[in-house]
């Protein structure tokens, strides 16, 4: 009788056998794969962060990641789309596009990992997301399912630049929308954050203008408290416990507007913080999600900037228009600068009062003009620049407003050919405030004599007194001998 035990040896080949016949793929836990959308209620038009995430729970890295990931009818990649990733290769993801990409990824042994993209819809109601399949060396994971809300119970939060693209140094109006036109109650308390991008600034003056005042029931709320400091990368809304709080009305909706400048070269994408605020009467905060713009700065190999320093300007006041022009290019000068600035196109009757001195932007050059300002031979080394000041003085009866202002396209001469630059703008603002002006009546006078030292205080509003004023006169410094007998009254 033939006996079939069988050897240990042979059982160690056929189990080895067995395992190669096995592809890898099965011998390797496939990645966990999720999403979540952050916040998960949006209101109409915000800004929601879509977050898909990839586990391997196992001690053998992964290669290969993929999935894609068709986003619902009604939702879109934002924009900005913010698209960040952990998980290696590549992530496609355009802004206002219906889909999001993973391909060659990567995963550590036992480690997860992240993609990341902002998208935004308008579209009330509850959106299912399903993804495609997660594929990768450990074979398939699956999809990843999701919802998004958008709820008409609380605003809408959008943002905008206008205009939308500036030269270097330019000035643009940033606008946050609130749209509660949709939802059949007021909104109160309301607040958020914005963090401005590295190279955009809040510019000076900020021209902030807050229209989100209601009156909800028996209760008027101030507007909250702004914050948007000239030269600071922020901007941010407060509200406190009682009625100085931000709000919309049911049905209504409201703006607060910054202006902004572009110190950086390129698509400056911004997108805030979550707008949080309170239904009417309810001490409970709902997230609308966020808001996100693009401000496009351009530069070239020559640029002109100009600001108005020191406004608001009284009218009859004067202020400080300042000009910079830089060479941008890396090798070579610039020579014949030029350009011009109709002041009187601004308002008529500006006019300069007081010129730079002689050279203002290199050796030979001048600028002149009293309505219409003219630089002409400028010269700049590589990479260099000038900032000269010019001192205009506002007509007396101008309104409040701001005006603004803007002067030609820059030319040079850079490498032996012709190049230019874009125009700069900036605002002038005219608010009225006292304008206080002094002479000494009867100088020149002799050591030991006495002269009249006489101050005019001018009221620049047509409407409006000017009262508790108040200032000081410091001589002592420059006179330090003098004694002051004050005027009677």
């Amino acid at each position: 009788m033939r006996d079939h035990t069988y050897g240990p040896v042979f059982l160690l080949a056929l189990l080895t056998a067995l395992v190669a016949a096995v592809p890898a793929s099965a011998q390797t836990a496939a990645p966990g794969f999720s999403k979540a959308f952050a916040p998960a209620t949006i209101g109409p038009g915000s800004v929601s962060v879509l977050r898909f995430t990839i586990t391997n729970a196992v001690s053998t890295p992964l290669s290969d990641l993929a999935f894609v990931d068709n986003l619902p009818a009604g939702v879109v990649v934002a924009t900005p789309a913010r698209v960040a990733s952990t998980c290696g290769g590549t992530v496609e993801a355009p802004a206002g596009g219906g889909s999001v990409s993973l391909t060659a990824g990567t995963l550590a042994a036992g480690g997860s990992c992240l993609v990341r993209v902002d998208v935004t819809s308008a579209t009330p109601g509850t959106h299912t997301n399903t993804s495609g399949e997660l594929t990768s060396s450990a074979g398939n994971s699956g999809t990843a399912s999701a919802d998004l809300t958008v709820a008409t119970d609380r605003p809408g939060f959008t943002k905008s630049f206008t205009p939308d693209v500036v030269v270097f140094g330019g000035r643009s109006r940033l606008t946050f929308f609130f749209d509660n036109s949709a939802n059949s109650s007021g909104a109160t308390h309301m607040t958020f954050t914005d963090t401005l991008p590295t190279g955009m600034v809040v510019a000076s003056p900020n021209n902030l203008a807050n229209s989100c005042q209601a009156t909800l029931g028996s209760f008027s709320y101030t507007g909250g408290i702004v914050t948007a400091v000239p030269g600071s990368g922020s901007i941010s809304l407060t509200s406190d416990f009682g009625l100085n709080a931000a709000a919309v009305a049911a049905g209504g909706s409201c703006m607060i507007a910054v202006d902004v400048v572009g110190n950086a070269v390129g698509e400056l994408g911004n997108t805030t913080g979550e707008l949080e605020s309170r239904p009417s009467h309810s001490g409970i905060s709902v997230s609308s999600g966020r808001a996100g713009a693009v401000l496009t700065v351009s530069a070239n190999r020559i640029s002109l900037r100009k600001s108005f320093v020191d406004d608001p300007a009284p009218p009859g006041g004067t202020v400080t228009l300042r000009f910079r022009i830089r060479n941008l290019d890396r090798e070579f000068e610039a020579t014949g600068i030029t350009f011009t600035d109709d002041l009187d196109a601004v308002v008529p009757g500006l006019a300069a009062v007081g010129l730079p001195l002689a050279d203002p932007c290199g050796d030979g050059s001048e600028l002149d003009g009293i309505g219409v300002l003219t630089l002409t031979g400028g010269s700049l080394e590589s990479m260099a620049e000038c900032i000269f000041d010019v001192t205009l003085l506002v007509p007396s009866g101008i309104a409040s407003d701001s005006y603004p202002n803007t002067t030609s396209e820059v030319d040079a001469t850079i490498d032996g050919l012709p190049v230019t630059g874009d125009p700069a703008d900036d605002l002038l603002f005219v608010e009225p405030a006292p304008i206080l002006t002094k002479t000494f009546v009867g100088d020149p006078v002799g050591a030991g004599g006495s002269v009249e030292l006489e101050f005019t205080i001018t009221n620049s509003s047509t409407s409006s007194a000017a009262t508790d004023i108040v200032f000081e006169d410091v001589f002592v410094e420059e006179l330090p001998t003098a004694s002051a007998v004050p005027a009677d009254g």
